[in-house]
């Protein structure tokens, strides 16, 4: 994935400029990545409703646990 780091440099500022923010970012963790995923995974690929074994995420799943494709 790596998209948790495009935003960095402007969330480096922020946290240097407010102690709010700064204080937010201790306790709370954004991650992209999951969002990303997701976006892919529901909207891209249709999700798990439609047809499970024409999805690229989960015959990847089936693959790399059972070691065959999804729905054979």
């Amino acid at each position: 994935s790596g998209i948790n780091y495009f935003p960095k440099p402007l969330i480096d500022k922020w946290r240097a400029k407010s102690k709010f923010y700064n204080g937010f970012c201790n306790w709370v963790y954004s991650d992209l990545n999951y969002e990303a995923m997701l976006i892919n995974y529901f909207i891209i690929q249709g999700g798990h409703e439609k047809n499970y074994s024409s999805n690229f995420l989960e015959n990847e799943a089936e693959f790399l646990s059972v070691g065959r494709p999804a729905g054979k």
